[in-house]
């Protein structure tokens, strides 16, 4: 958002350029949707985000030295293809890792830090705005991040859902004395379960063609209901238009009658927004349950 106002005077993009600069971010985020289904279950979860980095990284880079639309164009859908793997494979690895008591607050806190880095981006655009060049800096931030994050799985294990799926239970059980108190019956009781229902899955899959396990999601009554739920619930948050807003919050606060600085800063306003009201679901998100806030 406050890169754009830089960023559209040095490559002197038109408005139907600047527009595009914007859309192929979440253009290349359907691209990366689309791959993650593919990657997480063949390289696994914590490869999968690993990969997203990468996109991450590059597509910054890439925006950062940018000389003209065309290039802008390619790194910022390379790092759509980063939101795409990150944002979809995130909440699995979080869901298949932790325990269901604390799973709805650390899916939240993830929506938290997502809001937190928009802020932070925010902020970058205000200390770099004065700088000569400083869109490339506010572009090209990310990467710090990306990178960050990259290291920091370095030291993380692999869903233990994944890894017994695959058939690798010794790794799995690794894995879950990692991240539980396998000395509670509970825990111990859960990893057995977690095994029975991937024996099932795999005795399920053993009797079906490729083609049949390639179309569960929709073949399989319950599972296209949650689909077509999801779909409606994810569509009609994005119809309210509040990734456009958050897009050209520095845009819209110039046409209100900001000058260029003062635009900047005040999209800051819009990203606190955003932080503030991820707080409540993290604190009471296990204790209301998933529905309620979903209707809030």
């Amino acid at each position: 958002s406050g890169a754009s106002i830089g960023m559209n005077k040095m490559l002197h993009l038109s408005t139907h350029e600047a527009s595009l600069v914007s859309s192929l971010m979440p253009l290349g985020a359907v691209a990366g949707s689309i791959l993650l289904t593919p990657f997480s279950e063949y390289f696994g979860r914590k490869k999968s985000l690993a990969i997203s980095c990468v996109f991450y990284t590059v597509g910054a880079i890439v925006c950062a030295a940018a000389s003209n639309h065309h290039e802008m164009y390619a790194g910022r859908f390379l790092i759509g293809i980063g939101v795409g793997l990150e944002g979809g494979g995130i909440g699995v690895y979080i869901a298949e890792s932790v325990p269901s008591s604390v799973r709805g607050s650390l899916v939240s806190l993830y929506q938290f830090n997502i809001a937190l880095g928009e802020l932070f981006g925010y902020i970058v655009g205000v200390i770099f705005f004065d700088v000569k060049g400083g869109w490339r800096y506010m572009v090209g931030s990310s990467l710090v991040f990306s990178t960050t994050l990259f290291i920091g799985l370095l030291f993380l294990p692999e869903s233990p859902r994944w890894l017994m799926h695959k058939g690798r239970v010794g790794e799995s059980w690794n894995v879950w004395k990692r991240l539980r108190d396998v000395n509670e019956e509970g825990n111990k009781i859960e990893f057995l379960e977690l095994r029975d229902v991937a024996e099932h899955d795999s005795q399920l899959h053993a009797n079906e063609s490729k083609f049949q396990s390639l179309f569960d999601l929709v073949r399989v009554p319950r599972n296209r209901r949650a689909l077509v739920y999801s779909c409606v619930m994810i569509g009609l948050g994005q119809l309210t238009g509040i990734n456009a807003i958050m897009y050209y919050m520095s845009t819209l606060m110039k046409n209100i009658g900001f000058d260029d600085k003062q635009s900047v800063a005040m999209s800051m306003v819009g990203g606190a927004a955003l932080l503030i009201g991820t707080v409540p679901a993290i604190l009471w998100m296990d204790k209301f349950g998933r529905r309620t806030w979903a209707m809030t």
